[in-house]
């Protein structure tokens, strides 16, 4: 399939069969609609396998109305329904082999046949034609675009969602910037999450200095999950708190921070220690710690941590036997530790 934007010429004869008849129809398209060796991210709402052609899987997307934008793949016949369409910066249209991108509102007429051509059914149920009637089955909401979409809100909280259609549990999700036309879905953690930078001085293992480096600790309450990928955005911050309490670093003087006159800025993303001591200082004092008990999500058991900087190591690495609890020391001179390529969650077994 070429990656350039195909012109879709061709007729296209389409039988499906009823219970007492067989329809034939045939339909010729000539505009430029398929975008070939392209695919929109982040906004399916359903995957539909077994499609054996372009045209039928445009003709499931237009059975639903909450579809306006679908991807297919040839090689492997399925169809992904898109709630929203190519529309810059918002949306990517990335290259993907065996894909063609299409926004539904293009083919018009060519598909618009049957007892489901006037797209009957509420905005989030799908037509399902039968002989000269059809049958709404309200399907389920994937994201928070579809929560949206299908209950007409704009008020950001909680909303338990199935962001993938293949499972049987729902997540409770909190739905963020309902307001705006590409909300976001964050998972509310019900244990302290948290990432720690040290403020030990880099030269010994006992004095502190607060002028190097970040330190403090940074909190996470919410943390972005790509609905589609179930990727952590480990870099958003937007549920987040610091800390510079000396408390936190084994200091007794109250105002051990204060005194340098600096803002608490700790910077570490989510998933993520570090600090900066002395080569023989032992154990590090970078710390991370994820809990995600109660939010019926696991860390997935593929992801792997890795230290990076100058002499950097994890001394100590524990992960709990559901995967729920991962808690690390780590660092270096100066050094971190942070997932191996994308932090990955899955649903609980």
């Amino acid at each position: 399939m070429s990656t350039t934007t195909l012109v879709f010429i061709f007729s296209v004869l389409v039988s499906f069969a009823l219970s007492s008849a067989s329809v034939c129809t045939v339909v010729t398209l000539n505009r430029t609609i398929l975008h070939g060796g392209k695919r929109l991210n982040g906004f399916q709402f359903y995957r539909m396998n077994i499609v054996p052609d372009v045209f039928q899987c445009a003709r499931f997307c237009f059975f639903r109305r909450r579809c306006v934008s679908f991807n297919y793949n040839a090689n492997q016949t399925f169809c992904e329904f898109n709630n929203a369409r190519l529309d810059p910066p918002n949306a990517n249209l990335s290259t993907a082999a065996d894909f063609v991108y299409s926004n539904i509102e293009d083919w018009g007429e060519a598909i618009g046949f049957g007892p489901c051509s006037k797209r009957p059914c509420r905005i989030c149920e799908a037509c399902y034609p039968a002989e000269s009637n059809y049958t709404c089955v309200q399907e389920e909401m994937t994201s928070c675009k579809d929560v949206k979409i299908c209950t007409n809100t704009s008020s950001d909280g909680d909303y338990y969602i199935r962001p993938k259609m293949e499972t049987s549990s729902r997540l409770r999700i909190y739905c963020h910037k309902m307001n705006t036309n590409y909300p976001k879905e964050y998972v509310t953690l019900l244990k302290e999450n948290y990432s720690k930078y040290s403020p030990i001085y880099y030269r010994n293992c006992y004095t502190y200095d607060w002028t190097r480096g970040p330190p403090g600790v940074i909190y996470y309450w919410k943390i972005r999950l790509d609905i589609t990928s179930f990727n952590v955005v480990t870099g958003d911050k937007t549920f987040t708190n610091v800390s510079c309490d000396p408390k936190l670093f084994g200091l007794s003087d109250p105002n051990a921070f204060k005194k340098t006159g600096k803002t608490c800025r700790p910077q570490l993303n989510y998933g993520t220690g570090a600090d900066c001591m002395y080569l023989s200082c032992k154990p590090r004092r970078g710390k991370f710690h994820i809990n995600l008990e109660g939010t019926g999500l696991i860390v997935a058991p593929s992801v792997k941590w890795k230290a990076s900087g100058y002499a950097a190591k994890i001394s100590t690495f524990y992960r709990s036997p559901t995967n729920q609890i991962i808690t690390a020391l780590c660092g270096g001179n100066c050094g971190s530790c942070y997932p191996i390529d994308v932090l990955t969650l899955q649903h609980k077994p």
